[in-house]
């Protein structure tokens, strides 16, 4: 099963939210289509941009493009 773009955005949203961040969707679909829809890479470049961000679940952050044009993917 390969999930189509919409269930890329949705994993990586839910995933962020785990990492103590939130994102909007076109930041969600540009991390889901850089990341060649591999959910392995998806989860690493979101755990590097909590780190940077401080995000936690008790403290939110936003990851917004700046944050990935910033940090690179």
């Amino acid at each position: 099963y390969l999930p189509d773009e919409g269930d890329l955005g949705r994993l990586v949203a839910a995933l962020a939210k785990g990492e103590g961040m939130t994102v909007d969707r076109p930041v969600a679909e540009r991390i889901a289509g850089e990341a060649g829809s591999n959910q392995a890479i998806i989860a690493s470049e979101l755990a590097k941009y909590a780190l940077y961000l401080g995000a936690s679940i008790a403290s939110p952050k936003a990851l917004t493009h700046d944050v990935i044009d910033l940090l690179g993917s």
